[in-house]
């Protein structure tokens, strides 16, 4: 008895560190996804970024294109509120968005640009992340204006 149960649980503990692997890269997951693809224009720079597939993301790009301004939030993400609440219906109760990634804190009513960790906090979805370099976001000292729109 003894003999069978560990050999039944290595398969499990493979398939196991297979499923870890693909959840520690994000990868896996995110390219099975239907992505949106989105560009924001700041002043003279152009971003790209691609939004997920899920209801808070899906809610964003129905109000498409957007202008909205921006401001510093503890040098830690850029805020701007938008002009109708995001749908959270079905989305995880917190989240913990990773630096480059576009998210939505409901609590405020806020898209949000993260540029460095924020950890985990209720009220945030993650909707999409960028394609590059932030430096055109991290550098903002002051508010600005961003017009998101979608790539067809």
């Amino acid at each position: 008895m003894r003999g069978r149960c560990a050999m039944g649980l290595l398969p499990l503990a493979g398939a196991l560190t297979l499923a870890a692997v693909a959840c520690a890269s994000g990868s896996a997951a995110e390219s099975r996804e239907n992505l949106t693809r989105v560009r924001i224009t700041i002043g003279k720079s152009v971003l790209t970024a691609h939004l997920r597939d899920n209801p808070t993301a899906r809610s964003l790009i129905a109000q498409l294109p957007l202008r909205l301004s921006f401001r510093d939030f503890h040098g830690q993400e850029k805020v701007a509120d938008v002009p109708r609440p995001l749908s959270m219906r079905g989305m995880p109760k917190s989240a913990d968005p990773r630096p480059g990634e576009i998210g939505y804190y409901a609590p405020t009513q806020a898209l949000v640009f993260y540029t460095t960790d924020v950890g985990r906090f209720d009220g945030i979805a993650r909707i999409g992340r960028f394609d590059g370099s932030l430096a055109a976001i991290r550098n903002r000292k002051s508010d600005f204006v961003a017009r998101i729109e979608l790539v067809r």
